[in-house]
């Protein structure tokens, strides 16, 4: 009988052949599932960079306005270069994925 739950489909095939094409399926789709599951991680990981960088950006220009008092400037400055450091980080991301390919 098929170790992978298909007692039915075990006995067509014989002595286990089956089985081991089942196996073998199940290794493909795990690898699969490895990358797939890889390459989310990576996309959410440098996105949560990027939007980490804007809210930092934001978060000291709003500080730094609270504090000398000049009220939206910093805080759209600040917004400015988060995002000017979020996309060079963006492209130093994209350029190392693209030596490794």
């Amino acid at each position: 009988m098929c170790e992978v739950g298909l007692p039915r489909l075990s006995r067509l095939a014989p002595s286990g052949r089956l089985c081991e094409e089942i196996h073998k399926l199940n290794v493909k789709n795990d690898s699969a599932h490895k990358q797939v599951s890889s390459a989310l991680n990576e996309g959410w990981v440098e996105g949560g960079s990027f939007f980490g960088s804007v809210l930092a950006g934001a978060l000291l220009g709003s500080l730094l306005d609270w504090w000398l008092g000049t009220d939206p400037w910093l805080v759209v400055t600040g917004i400015v270069v988060g995002s000017y450091s979020g996309f060079l980080r963006m492209w130093q991301y994209m350029k190392k994925m693209d030596d490794k390919q």
